[in-house]
């Protein structure tokens, strides 16, 4: 059984040294820092540990940001982190492949109302285009300027939008039309995806209106099956475990198909999906990872074992 350190225990030490401080062991142990919540999950670390056939010798039961600081100052070997946090490109970690897809995989897809894509059938194909670009790296560097660099999510957004080339030349004369009042969740990712998306449609010449101040997924679900807002991201992962009560895991494909066809009973229409896959992720030192020879969770599994033989 894994012995666990409560985070009261250890608060002290990493807030004075940004790191986990013990004695050394006189064995080398498999350490691991994670999240209170994912510990005491049936369907978190034990379900993932039984999944992948190993079991930590330590586990840091740390708040969100701490596990990342454990884990570059070399405290832990492994942590819980996101796939596309900016920390990973701000600390020179690396996302191990979860190559028995234990974790549940988030794809961020635009979701419009179909009246507002009837009105504005270019939308479709804008949003494509861009979606298209947006892989998981491409994220994670764009959470790394807004959340490490603290450049404005306007800001971003429009320079990435012009090295993407969306922006070239001057843009469409504003359409007499209603604005499409875009909507946003209130966390990075979300923010900088609504200011791509406001800039896009403004140089297409279609009226925009900034409505990503709303609150969380119910907020802004409400309000887009309401008509208080037109468009926003959401991820497929949140539509089918949160919106609509499944439990049920599916592949990628399947889910947003599935999604997709639910929604258009509520004449809402799922435009094309982010090729990023925004998940929890197990983090490493890339430099330990690679010294290791660990890219994937059943490299990790292996290498945990061995060291307990």
């Amino acid at each position: 059984m894994s012995k666990v350190y409560p985070l009261i225990a250890i608060l002290f030490i990493l807030l004075a040294a940004g790191c986990v401080e013990e004695e050394p062991p006189e064995l080398e142990v498999a350490r691991f820092a994670t999240y209170h919540d994912f510990i005491i999950s049936e369907e978190g670390l034990p379900a993932l540990q039984e999944s992948y056939g190993f079991e930590f010798d330590v586990v840091y039961d740390l708040v969100f940001g701490l596990t990342h600081e454990a884990l570059y100052h070399g405290d832990v070997d492994a942590a819980m982190g996101y796939a596309t946090d900016g920390k990973i490109q701000e600390l020179d970690l690396v996302r191990l492949t979860d190559d028995k897809s234990f974790f549940s995989v988030y794809n961020p897809a635009p979701v419009i109302r179909r009246e507002t894509l009837q009105e504005h059938p270019q939308i479709e194909e804008i949003m494509a285009a861009i979606s298209a670009q947006l892989d998981t790296d491409t994220m994670i560097n764009l959470n790394y300027l807004a959340d490490i660099k603290e450049y404005p999510h306007s800001e971003i957004a429009r320079d990435w939008l012009k090295q993407e080339g969306f922006l070239s030349g001057e843009g469409q004369p504003a359409l007499d039309t209603e604005p499409v009042i875009i909507g946003a969740k209130p966390f990075t990712e979300q923010q900088t995806l609504a200011q791509i998306t406001i800039l896009a449609l403004e140089h297409a010449g279609i009226p925009v209106e900034d409505r990503t101040d709303l609150g969380d997924t119910p907020q802004n679900r409400n309000a887009l099956l309401t008509g208080e807002i037109h468009l926003y991201w959401e991820y497929t992962g949140t539509a089918w475990w949160e919106i609509f009560e499944k439990e049920d895991p599916l592949p990628d494909h399947e889910l947003y198909q599935r999604i997709a066809k639910k929604d258009a009973e509520n004449d809402l229409v799922w435009l094309e999906p982010a090729p990023l896959k925004d998940s929890y992720a197990i983090l490493m030192q890339e430099e330990r990872a690679r010294e290791l020879e660990i890219t994937t969770i059943s490299d990790l599994a292996l290498w945990v074992n061995q060291l307990q033989e």
